[in-house]
């Protein structure tokens, strides 16, 4: 037997799964638990998942690069021969431009909802339970994940790391689970034929 709604509430306008709203941030999209989906929060497929990450990375990879060859060339050692105090100096530009790169993504993860592989795979970073992520669990989450760039044989477990998105169901990285975070499809589903 369900209960009678009180005579005074106002009906609640749940959207439909094709035409509603798919906005995570949106007040009125339901959440139910599932192991691949909460709600409207689909998880995405593996290769976008994927290609979503890989371009991120690839972004990632030339900034930091750029910015690490304009610091050498034009402060460290300007044409000149290198010595060892230069050497020291260069790993500790990598490691700044490292953590400078690491705070652009955090910051255009933070302001603009979206890093500039999952804007073109249509795919956002959400809490689990749907909400926009903390600054606490964005620093968390790109902090691991650049930070690993800067210890020997890092690359690889970060690389491993992303591909444990694979065979996890929800697509979530390694990153994601320190962070308490996922990434959810954009991507309406095709409406049903009749």
């Amino acid at each position: 037997m369900t209960p009678e709604p009180a005579e005074n509430s106002e009906p609640i306008d749940v959207p439909d799964p094709v035409e509603g709203p798919l906005d995570p941030f949106d007040d009125n999209v339901p959440t139910a638990p599932g192991p691949d989906d909460v709600g409207f929060l689909r998880a995405p497929n593996g290769p976008s998942r994927l290609m979503a990450t890989f371009i991120d990375l690839f972004v990632a990879y030339f900034m930091v690069n750029v910015l690490d060859l304009i610091v050498i060339l034009a402060v460290i050692h300007p044409g000149k021969k290198i010595t060892s105090a230069q050497r020291t100096s260069e790993a500790i530009a990598f490691n700044i431009t490292v953590l400078i790169v690491a705070l652009v993504y955090v910051a255009m993860e933070r302001y603009t909802g979206r890093t500039i592989g999952r804007r073109m795979l249509r795919l956002r970073l959400v809490q689990m339970n749907g909400a926009k992520p903390s600054l606490g669990k964005l620093f968390i989450r790109f902090g691991v994940m650049f930070g690993l760039v800067t210890v020997p044989f890092g690359i690889v477990i970060a690389l491993l790391g992303v591909l444990y998105a694979l065979i996890q169901p929800q697509r979530r990285t390694a990153f994601d689970l320190l962070a308490g975070t996922r990434v959810i499809s954009e991507l309406r589903p095709a409406a049903p034929k009749p």
